[in-house]
């Protein structure tokens, strides 16, 4: 079917996210949490250059089908997955800025042969999708990174702050949701 507009969840939450900086919410399954994701970088606007959205490795196709009904109705940021047989979308500046996202897996996250591609990416938002995969009381390769990854933002915004330099009005957008 066409995605033409949003529900009450969508809506209120690309809207409270930017405004708050942040957001508390049920968002149960099928509520339509990927177009969320998708959308959240435009809803940020000056807030993201560069987002990632943490998914299920089974998700990539899911989120490709979402991106393609999201685009016919709605702005949408440039796509990139991390998967070479998937297309990378990029959207044309037409003298207007657009922010990217990057969707990354878990299993990518946690493995030993990307220790440091979150870093490197250096994202100002992070979305994670599923996102009770980064709780609980066994201890996770990824879930550690990804602290570690929001703690060296956090202590760098605040470094900036102390010299007197202009800061982003969050040092990064960390917004987990799931329906699980």
């Amino acid at each position: 079917f066409c995605l033409d507009r949003l529900n009450a969840i969508q809506a209120w939450a690309l809207h409270e996210i930017p405004k708050e900086a942040g957001g508390l919410g049920f968002v149960g399954v099928g509520g339509g949490k990927s177009i969320l994701f998708i959308l959240l970088p435009i809803a940020l606007g000056e807030e993201c250059d560069l987002a990632v959205l943490l998914i299920e490795p089974n998700q990539r196709r899911h989120y490709v089908s979402q991106y393609l009904r999201a685009r016919e109705h709605f702005r949408v940021p440039s796509i990139v997955f991390d998967d070479q047989e998937l297309p990378r979308i990029a959207i044309p500046q037409a003298g207007e800025r657009v922010p990217v996202l990057h969707l990354f897996p878990y299993s990518k996250l946690g493995n030993p042969k990307h220790p440091d591609e979150l870093d490197a990416l250096n994202p100002n938002v992070v979305g994670a999708d599923e996102g009770h995969r980064l709780t609980g009381k066994v201890h996770s390769t990824g879930r550690a990174r990804l602290r570690r990854f929001l703690a060296r933002k956090i202590a760098e915004r605040e470094k900036k702050m102390a010299e007197g330099l202009p800061v982003r009005r969050r040092a990064v957008y960390f917004v987990p949701a799931s329906g699980t």
